[in-house]
């Protein structure tokens, strides 16, 4: 599920949503919070990720999960708010093989807001010796509907590494991502992959659970990406071909997705 896990009618968005820049999420109606993910395997249904809410609709806490009945995790994901606005997301991933568990790495994502509440830079820590020490950051620039138009990736000491530009269609879903990145042959970003995507007239339950800029197409997009063509030009020796997903949908009496075959692959999605 690589295009939608990235740890999940344009009318009736607008009755359904609500659009709130200082937490940068949107909040919902009953019965249309996305809960939980599960996937069809041979011995039956598997746990994939859990979604939790505070009382007035803004994610509290996402989970994705090795073994859901065995307890194991492989990330857990908290939105911590001060006075109403998300002030910094803390995340445990374990990196253990298969099932095991293995020493969590424990990380925090805090966020800088602009005057009119958009979050205009991400700092990336990584915690050491119950210390939390800075990696990296990302700056983000809007266009005029107030979508993120573009983020830009610098190293702990400011140095440029890379930056993405999102387009979009008219109904505010990314068209296309393109990502250009250092590499050995070119001491400027260059193209190193980039997204084409085309969209269904359904709701994107995802909006609700990620802050705006924190997994862009899936966090901002109004409807679902129903096919993807990804093309990867970092090497410059191999002439690129794109990597096609396609996904095909049923949805709930809300417009949201229940369930979602990605190229053969079934997921269910339940809400709450």
């Amino acid at each position: 599920m690589r295009t939608v896990l990235w740890f999940v009618a344009f009318g009736m968005l607008f009755a359904a949503c609500e659009k709130d820049k200082a937490a940068g999420q949107v909040k919902v109606a009953p019965g249309t919070f996305l809960s939980m993910v599960k996937a069809e395997r041979e011995n039956g249904e598997m746990v994939l990720n859990t979604i939790t809410y505070n009382a007035d609709g803004s994610v509290q806490a996402r989970i994705s999960y090795k073994d859901y009945n065995a307890g194991l995790i492989s990330s857990k994901t908290a939105y911590i708010y001060r006075d109403g606005r998300l002030e910094h997301i803390d995340e445990q991933t374990d990196y253990g093989a298969g099932v095991f568990s293995g020493t969590p790495v424990y990380s925090r994502s805090a966020l800088v807001y602009g005057p009119e509440g958009e979050v205009i830079q991400k700092n990336y820590f990584l915690r050491k010796d119950e210390q939390y020490e800075l990696k990296s950051f990302t700056t983000f620039t809007y266009n005029t509907p107030g979508l993120p138009s573009m983020e830009t990736r610098y190293a702990a000491d400011g140095a440029l590494t890379g930056y993405s530009i999102y387009e979009y269609d008219d109904k505010g879903n990314v068209k296309s991502a393109s990502v250009y990145a250092i590499n050995a042959t070119s001491p400027e970003p260059a193209l190193a992959s980039k997204t084409d995507y085309t969209y269904d007239n359904g709701l994107n339950p995802y909006r609700n659970i990620y802050t705006a800029v924190e997994n862009i197409p899936f966090s901002v997009n109004r409807n679902n990406v129903i096919w993807s063509s990804f093309t990867d030009y970092s090497n410059p020796m191999v002439h690129p071909q794109p990597a096609v997903i396609r996904v095909d949908y049923t949805y709930n009496k809300n417009a949201f997705p229940s369930s979602m075959n990605e190229n053969g692959n079934l997921f269910f999605l339940g809400y709450q």
